[in-house]
């Protein structure tokens, strides 16, 4: 906000305008009707109809400027004749007669600034008639100049009192003149030394306090205006736009600013400008201070950078400036989601921070987001911290049950980014700025280990695949080694069959130091598979049919050798546990198609003899354990007894849980 300085009038004190006393005004200076206590005149803040008056004093001049130079200011009388001279042509005099100087401070002082003055004194009689808010300070600074300067208008006057003191005017013996050289310097140079050094102290403080020029570049210039739009850093006012024009192929506005001479050292090339006015974003709502007082120019100063004049303005205003404390941090993530800028950055659901950009990576791959975390919570940035995405929510079906994980419901409805350093991982020092991390998914893919080196495998299935796909997990005993990274269909021409070949990605670091012992790859390879080493499909999810591969030993499956396709080693494969199934259930069928049926109906009679003697046992039974049994009767009975007795049991624990003192004292007794 813009902090004005006290002024006497705010004070209630008035300067009498008659002697110049400093009084107390008694009641408001609007009523004009204090009096001062010495010279009893009527003070008032201001001379009343100033202005009027002004406008009659430059206009009398402007009339009177006509006779002072066209009738004569002088008359010399040498040997009996006189000679009449106005002001022009006695600077036409001095020049002729070689006094140049005097001349030139004649005309300065009597012709020039007379011009000058009334020119300015005219320009800002109109500025202010038509309350023109246009450059206030250089108007002031040109009124304070020009009053300056007009002191020095009746120079002139003092050099022809001079003149009229070395002529004797009428003198009729005039002594010869004798010429003598003399080396000190003329007095009358005084004068036009005292101008010029007094012209260049003006100049000097007017370039001296004259702020920096700087051109910015905006698409449009909506909202800004020539003259009256300012540029202001944290509400306080720097400077205003001088001039708005286009750019040679009209595809941008350049914006021409003043700025004060105390913003020069911070512009750089890390300096931003935008232009601030009602703005509606997911993030909230900013600049409605605008709709009253106008649109202007912010800026965000920079101190580090290359000193330039010219700025690209940015359309969308900074989410954080530099005077903001904190660092910000990158991070390469594959998709921006629901991501934008003002996106919250949270840690343990307590927000530290914000989405600031993000830009898409010159391959096209993958994208770099550029998160701001407030200070002091930039130092819980470690460098093994994780980041994952939190926007929307995360339901998740397990053995646990349902389960259902939200940062807050603002990053259900514009995104947000979470962190932490999991405790699983060694502890690493404090991030740098600027430093890169990865964008996990879930807050579940965080505690996954990522591993530099793959290794590639080729895998062979001549059944179907259905439920497999680009991304499916390589198991070994349910622990993820690696991924499906191709699938696709091929014709062998050796056993003229079709088949499916699946390309999988694994990470042989997982191993530990297994991996760190190995020494021929193919060589360990061909050994794995001599032990049994085979792929199999099996079933992921029954509800959706997703398939993943599994990889383990199998000792009975039957010896197969490792081949190479390219740099590729093919591990053998076995049927699903589905396709074992179904290959069982047609041998069993086969099984039951080679069965002698007609020698079994030979001994059918043999085998009803024998169902009827089961039958009869079956009803023995019944009739012990069936419904009417007495044996049910018994257990029923003994059944409600146990329930009268866990109910009395009950009753009494309930009774010493609310009067333990009854173990001592006794139901109903004092204690």
């Amino acid at each position: 906000m813009n902090h004005a300085f006290p002024t006497a009038l705010n004070a209630s004190l008035i300067s009498c305008h008659s002697c110049h006393l400093l009084c107390k005004a008694v009641r408001p200076p609007e009523a004009v009707l204090s009096i001062c206590p010495r010279c009893g005149a009527r003070l008032h803040p201001r001379k009343p109809n100033s202005i009027a008056r002004t406008w009659a004093l430059v206009i009398a001049a402007f009339i009177f400027y006509i006779p002072a130079n066209v009738l004569p200011i002088t008359r010399v009388i040498s040997f009996g004749k006189a000679q009449s001279d106005t002001i022009m042509s006695g600077v036409i005099y001095f020049v002729k007669s070689g006094s140049w100087p005097i001349a030139l401070v004649i005309f300065i002082a009597s012709v020039f600034v007379p011009v000058l003055k009334l020119i300015v004194l005219t320009y800002l009689l109109i500025s202010v008639q038509l309350k023109s808010r246009w450059r206030p300070r250089d108007r002031a600074r040109l009124y304070r100049i020009t009053e300056a300067v007009g002191r020095w208008s009746m120079v002139d006057i003092y050099v022809v009192t001079i003149l009229v003191a070395l002529v004797k005017l009428g003198a009729k013996d005039l002594p010869q003149a004798v010429v003598q050289s003399k080396r000190q310097i003329s007095i009358v140079w005084i004068v036009p030394i005292v101008a010029i050094l007094i012209g260049g102290w003006l100049a000097y403080k007017g370039l001296s306090e004259k702020g920096p020029m700087v051109m910015i570049s905006f698409e449009s210039a909506e909202g800004l205006e020539a003259g009256k739009t300012k540029l202001k850093y944290k509400d306080v006012d720097i400077g205003q736009v001088d001039s708005i024009r286009f750019n040679e192929d009209l595809s941008r506005v350049l914006v021409s600013a003043e700025l004060v001479k105390e913003a020069e050292p911070y512009l750089t090339s890390n300096t931003r400008f935008w232009v601030v006015r009602p703005r509606v974003t997911a993030s909230g709502v900013s600049g409605l201070g605008t709709l009253f007082s106008g649109a202007y120019i912010g800026m965000d100063p920079g101190k580090e950078g290359k000193a330039t004049r010219y700025f690209n303005g940015l359309e969308i205003p900074p989410v954080v400036t530099t005077d903001i404390p904190g660092r910000v941090f990158l991070l390469k993530a594959t998709t921006l989601g629901s991501l934008d800028v003002g996106s919250p950055v949270y840690y343990r659901q307590i927000q530290v921070g914000q989405v600031i950009g993000y830009d898409l990576d010159k391959q096209g791959e993958s994208l770099t987001i550029k998160v701001f975390i407030n200070a002091p919570h930039h130092e819980l940035i470690r460098k093994n911290t994780r980041f994952w995405n939190a926007s929307g929510f995360d339901l998740k079906l397990d053995a646990g049950g349902l389960k259902l994980n939200t940062e807050s419901l603002v990053s259900i409805m514009m995104g947000g980014i979470a962190f932490e350093t999991p405790t699983s991982l060694e502890a690493g020092g404090p991030a740098d700025e600027g430093q890169t991390f990865r964008l996990y998914e879930t807050h579940d893919s965080i505690f996954e280990r990522t591993y530099s080196e793959k290794r590639h495998f080729i895998l062979h299935f001549n059944d179907s695949i259905r439920g497999l796909t680009v991304g499916a997990p390589v198991e070994f005993r349910g622990i993820k080694i690696g991924q499906v990274v191709d699938i696709k269909a091929e014709y062998d021409l050796q056993t003229s069959s079709p088949r499916i070949t699946v390309l999988i990605e694994t990470e042989p670091e997982r191993w530990g130091k297994a991996y760190e012992q190995a020494t021929d790859p193919k060589e360990d390879i061909q050994k794995l598979v001599d032990r049994g080493l085979r792929a199999q499909l099996k079933t992921g999810s029954l509800l959706t049919g997703q398939l993943f591969v599994d990889i383990d030993f199998h000792p009975q499956a039957p010896k197969a050798e490792v081949k190479f396709e390219g740099n590729f080693a093919e591990v053998p494969t076995i049927p699903a546990p589905l396709q074992i199934i179904t290959a069982r259930v047609n041998e069993l069928l086969n099984k039951l198609e080679t069965v002698p049926i007609e020698q079994i109906g030979k001994v059918a009679p043999a085998i009803g003899s024998t169902l009827d003697q089961a039958q009869k046992t079956l009803v023995s039974v019944e009739g012990t354990l069936g419904k009417d049994a007495p044996l049910q009767h018994e257990m029923r009975r003994a059944l409600k007894e146990l329930a009268e007795a866990a109910r009395g049991i009950r009753i009494l624990t309930d009774y010493l849980e609310r009067n333990p003192d009854a173990l001592i004292f006794g139901k109903g007794k004092e204690q």
